[in-house]
């Protein structure tokens, strides 16, 4: 099945118990489904890289008992992943290559906004994505 005929035929990605009780599809499914299928490769590091922008979020402004910050290290962690989910773009066809940071953080930022549809419980984690989002827009790394 094509990429397309996943927007076609939605309800071969859903199974009979995949319904509610008035009998309509339950989209959030038909988005998990559809973004496996669409980022194969990519998929475990938007689930890793939410999570780490969650941990972000939340560790903004607090320190360890020993002083230590706790957001440089969770902010490291982030970048790390997000360099490895770049790559997974790539392995997956939503980037020709990692030369251009805009179209590659735009690359990122699709497949987000795709991810948030099916997983809208990591408030905190899209509003620090959003947040990075503008950042780097804003001030690209020199490649």
């Amino acid at each position: 099945m094509s990429n397309l005929a996943a927007f076609r035929h939605p309800e071969a990605y859903c199974h009979v118990s995949d319904t509610d009780k008035k009998g309509g599809i339950v989209t959030r499914q038909i988005m998990e489904r559809m973004l496996v299928h669409q980022y194969p490769h990519s998929m475990r590091h938007l689930q890793q890289l939410i999570m780490d922008a969650e941990r972000c979020q939340q560790n903004h402004g607090k320190k360890g008992w020993f002083g230590g910050d706790k957001y440089l290290p969770a902010l490291e962690r982030f970048q790390n992943t997000l360099g490895r989910c770049m790559v997974a773009l790539v392995d997956d066809g939503k980037l020709a290559s990692l030369n251009d940071p805009i179209a590659t953080i735009e690359a990122v930022n699709a497949a987000m906004g795709m991810f948030q549809l099916a997983y809208d419980n990591w408030p905190d984690g899209f509003s620090f994505w959003r947040s990075y989002h503008a950042a780097y827009r804003l001030h690209p790394p020199q490649i």
